[in-house]
């Protein structure tokens, strides 16, 4: 009788852990489609925005407006150049440009050279309306 019933309490054991597993494994399944479910409607708001956004510059395509160029310079009396002339700038370790009249929608290439003691640094930027652009010189 013990061994009947000890089979027989093993055997019901195995369908709770198998019942359990079921449940676990549906509840996983739904957790997954809820996921991908959130994941597809922020990837169709992200597309909406970036519609819209899209869409904003296309109207202000044309529209004038000004870029600014920061530049941090580990030497206040080093000479910082773009596109190839000199700026004249109050001595200083942070050098500040407004590159004015820039057409929104355009990307507009500048080379910028900060010489300092016996070294130069050189630096190619893609600049557009409206941007702030910062450089670094260690």
């Amino acid at each position: 009788m013990k061994y009947i019933f000890k089979h027989l309490m093993i055997g019901l054991m195995t369908l709770s852990l198998a019942s359990f597993a079921d449940q676990s494994t549906e509840q996983t399944q739904e957790d997954q489609t809820q996921q991908e479910q959130d994941q597809r409607q922020h990837q169709r708001q992200d597309q909406e925005q970036d519609q819209q956004q899209e869409q904003q510059n296309q109207e202000n395509c044309g529209v004038l407006g000004n870029s600014y160029i920061e530049i941090f310079v580990p030497d206040p009396c080093a000479h910082v150049y773009l596109q190839g002339q000199l700026m004249k700038t109050v001595r200083s370790h942070t050098r500040s440009f407004v590159i004015p009249g820039l057409e929104t929608c355009k990307k507009y290439n500048y080379n910028v050279i900060i010489t300092y003691g016996n070294r130069a640094e050189s630096f190619d930027l893609v600049i557009k309306a409206n941007q702030v652009q910062r450089i670094g010189v260690r």
